[in-house]
């Protein structure tokens, strides 16, 4: 029975001590936001979003940053958007993109909804970051 008292006492300790380590994780401040910005900001994947998307790289940030969007969803809204404004379509916004998203529409509706397929949406980012690639090896096959 004590020792059962003991394992017992004893994992409440160490739940009591990981929920104290927690709170300043949680609790962010305003200089480590700021950090978390900045390293953002110098992302070679932000950088090459800004390129590609025309757009400056601080915006790029800004969704990654302070809108907890993620690269995959910052580029589905960029290429979406480069869809959209051809002619016959309704032109979309990527702040118009992630409000659809705010009101939990899920991808493939909002895709559907401005006219498009999946397909031509990953088509079309392929084709704006395609631009984009670094200076490595070019691959050739041999015949």
């Amino acid at each position: 029975m004590t020792k059962r008292a003991i394992l017992i006492g004893l994992c409440l300790c160490l739940i009591a001590l990981a929920s104290l380590q927690a709170i300043p994780a949680n609790a962010q401040t305003g200089a480590s936001t700021d950090n978390a910005c900045a390293a953002a900001l110098k992302s070679k994947v932000t950088l090459r979003f800004a390129q590609a998307f025309k757009v400056a790289a601080q915006e790029i940030a800004d969704w990654r940053c302070k809108e907890h969007k993620g690269f995959g969803e910052i580029s589905l809204a960029y290429a979406l958007a480069s869809l959209t404004q051809t002619s016959g379509h309704t032109a979309l916004t990527v702040t118009q993109i992630f409000a659809q998203r705010a009101d939990h529409l899920g991808w493939g509706k909002i895709v559907k909804g401005a006219g498009f397929t999946m397909r031509e949406v990953r088509q079309e980012l392929a084709r704006l970051l395609r631009g984009t690639r670094g200076k490595g090896k070019k691959h050739t096959t041999s015949q």
